[in-house]
């Protein structure tokens, strides 16, 4: 009747960690304590470089400007955590 085939999960060298980071990155700057919104701001630079670098080699520029704009706007939040 219903065939159940194997599924090949093919993960992303790059793309996966900086999504991972990026989700990680929301949740923990949503977080009242200036702690967690640091490692928070962190991983979202840190995602958003995987990304430039992605826009780059795949020569998707658009994908590497927005990225480096996130890149910056997270560093102005690590400089204005208080």
């Amino acid at each position: 009747m219903y065939e159940i085939k194997k599924m090949n999960l093919h993960l992303h060298p790059v793309k996966t960690p900086a999504v991972l980071l990026g989700m990680a990155g929301s949740l923990l700057v949503a977080m009242p304590a200036a702690a967690p919104r640091l490692i928070g701001f962190v991983s979202w630079m840190i995602a958003n470089s995987l990304w430039i670098h992605q826009g780059l080699k795949t020569r998707d520029f658009y994908i590497a400007g927005l990225f480096g704009f996130y890149f910056l706007t997270a560093g102005i939040g690590i400089l204005n955590l208080s």
